[in-house]
């Protein structure tokens, strides 16, 4: 029903001897508001009836279609930072002159399957076209060789976990802010490194002082060896520490023509093309909030997250699927 033959209704029982009060508790109104529609809707009929109040409540098909191609152009072409529940607001009452109240944003965006999600950074100095050619042509060459001879295929990372705790949302009491106690000057940390393979085997460290650089990583690389049966690829990313003439030199005392490990690199600043950086995702989401007071307690809880990620096979597998790795599924 429109508002006009609502109205045009509201004057009709009025004219039948129902009082406003009355017509009022019919149509779910105030007993002002019937007293101004019977005043406004006087002597008035559906051809030169104008509706001057309020503005359109819903966004038709096309306006919804219309604001699915705006929202996937970046806001700051619209003046936005973001596109949250407020921009979203406004940008409907400015383009489609339809308002909504800005708790009701969700309902839309669930309407043209849109959800609030946390952006993924990309490094601005990574070179697009060594990453397609990486993508095109090295994982073929890479793929050949682990077929060719034989190898298991590992992806290699380090990482840091540091004494001050990453701070994450929690539940608590409206009005009671939780408090996380810690040392917030304290810049100590114990050192990861570890390898996957897509069939889910995890194998890490974690250390206090050493760490992985020099001969810290060469040690790391014989303890891979010993834990993985025959021939390996590693797949690494281009860290000064993997281009060291200690590391350099521990390879050429491989045996060059068939060496236990060889090595590859991934393109530089383009870590989302080493699926091990997600389960180091994980591992911190997991030690959010948690504080020790040194390195000792710390490399303990990091060791114990770590060994139940390890006890998670299919979670590693996962890794694998995400749709920046796409080009190395073919190695399933």
């Amino acid at each position: 029903m429109t508002k006009f033959k609502r109205n045009k209704l509201i004057e009709s029982c009025h004219n039948k001897g129902k009082s406003q009060k009355g017509i009022g508790e019919i149509f779910n109104l105030s007993q002002s508001a019937v007293s101004h529609i019977l005043k406004s809707i006087k002597g008035k009929e559906k051809d030169d009836y104008i509706e001057t109040r309020g503005v359109k409540n819903r966004l038709t098909e096309e306006q919804k279609k219309e604001l699915i191609t705006i929202l996937k152009k970046d806001p700051s072409e619209y003046g936005f930072f973001l596109w949250n529940k407020w921009s979203i607001q406004s940008i409907i009452k400015t383009k489609f002159e339809v308002s909504y109240h800005q708790n009701y944003i969700y309902k839309i965006m669930q309407c043209i399957n849109f959800t609030s999600q946390k952006p993924a950074t990309k490094d601005y100095r990574q070179n697009k076209e060594l990453v397609k050619e990486f993508k095109e042509k090295k994982v073929v060459e890479i793929k050949k060789k682990m077929t060719d001879e034989n190898r298991t295929l590992l992806f290699q990372d380090e990482a840091a976990v540091r004494l001050l705790p990453s701070i994450s949302n929690t539940y608590a009491p409206i009005g009671e802010t939780p408090t996380l106690e810690c040392d917030v000057k304290n810049k100590e940390y114990v050192s990861i490194a570890g390898v996957i393979s897509e069939k889910g085997d995890f194998y890490f460290e974690v250390r206090e002082k050493e760490g992985f650089k020099q001969r810290g990583l060469t040690r790391f690389l014989d303890h891979v060896k010993v834990n993985f049966l025959g021939l390996l690829g590693l797949i690494w990313d281009n860290a000064s520490s993997h281009k060291s003439e200690t590391v350099k030199e521990y390879l050429r005392q491989q045996n060059q023509k068939n060496p236990k490990i060889w090595l590859a690199n991934i393109p530089p600043h383009s870590p989302e093309l080493n699926p091990i950086e997600l389960l180091w995702g994980v591992a911190k989401k997991r030690l959010a909030n948690y504080f020790v007071k040194n390195t000792k307690e710390l490399k303990i809880i990091v060791t114990k997250v770590l060994n139940e990620i390890k006890e998670d096979r299919e979670l590693i597998k996962s890794f694998f699927k995400h749709k920046e790795l796409e080009c190395y599924q073919f190695f399933s």
